[in-house]
């Protein structure tokens, strides 16, 4: 439900003198001994509430130590499945990755494109706080030279919370997969996406065949046009979420292969007629 402002004011001061105290070595270990020892019992529930997070906690290792993620890189990847079954970490962990990355996109140059994109990212447009931080990169990101790209299973996502649907009104381009008959006469009684007789057609003619191709409609400011995704064999692996496949490179992996090799070798696997080294 987030906090009150008398707590946001003892948080803020118990920050500022953590800093003080030991400028960037600081944590948040740091942070709750300083409201634990404040007078207010306010304060000192911040404290306790911090707990989990301080080096004393489940969490600690998490929090504490110098920071280790670097955002400089011309592609930084951030990894959340673990944390899939600890709701309350990977909230907090998700944005403070999210202020971490937009913050580094509104104080650089404003030279450098840049492209933030979120996959599979349902559980975030549904929560409250990240909700917010997702609407205010879809409002801002542009004015920065930078992008949004958010991903999920169903447009019916963005409309979870109304910082959801700020996000899917600010977005100039739409990529929809193959849909059901069902979920398209939803769209088009709830009048969520605007379709014209051409458009609703392309959509319900949208095919996946696995393995071979997937087919998606682009729809832009000026129109909407066809695609198909193809893909070689060995890119089929790579990005291949099938768990017989993925198992079958990650055992290989871990037998002293390399990634690439891993790959190869269940692609020749498949191929009737090519040898098997």
């Amino acid at each position: 439900e987030g906090t009150r402002d008398i707590e946001d004011t003892y948080l803020e001061q118990a920050i500022q003198e953590a800093w003080k105290q030991k400028q960037t070595l600081a944590t948040i270990t740091d942070v709750a001994n300083v409201l634990l020892s404040h007078p207010d019992t306010i304060a000192k529930s911040l404290g306790e509430r911090l707990y989990t997070y301080t080096s004393e906690g489940n969490y600690g290792r998490f929090f504490n130590g110098p920071a280790t993620i670097d955002l400089s890189d011309t592609l930084v990847v951030v990894e959340l499945e673990e944390l899939k079954e600890r709701k309350d970490l990977q909230s907090v962990i998700v944005q403070m990755v999210i202020l971490q990355i937009t913050n580094s996109i509104y104080m650089g140059d404003r030279k450098t494109p840049s492209c933030l994109i979120l996959d599979e990212a349902w559980d975030m447009l549904r929560g409250k706080q990240s909700g917010v931080f997702i609407e205010t990169a879809a409002r801002r990101l542009r004015k920065y030279f930078g992008g949004l790209v958010v991903g999920t299973q169903s447009i019916h996502d963005f409309y979870a919370t109304p910082g959801a649907q700020a996000a899917f009104d600010n977005a100039d381009w739409m990529c929809l997969l193959s849909q059901k008959d069902e979920s398209i006469e939803l769209l088009k009684s709830s009048k969520r996406l605007s379709m014209d007789p051409a458009m609703e057609r392309t959509l319900r003619s949208l095919r996946t065949e696995q393995g071979q191709y997937a087919e998606i409609m682009i729809k832009g400011p000026k129109g909407f046009a066809l695609g198909r995704l193809l893909l070689d064999p060995f890119s089929k692996v790579l990005y291949s979420t099938k768990a017989d496949e993925f198992a079958a490179v990650q055992g290989l992996v871990d037998q002293g292969l390399s990634l690439k090799e891993a790959i190869l070798s269940v692609v020749r696997s498949q191929e009737p007629g090519v040898r098997k080294e």
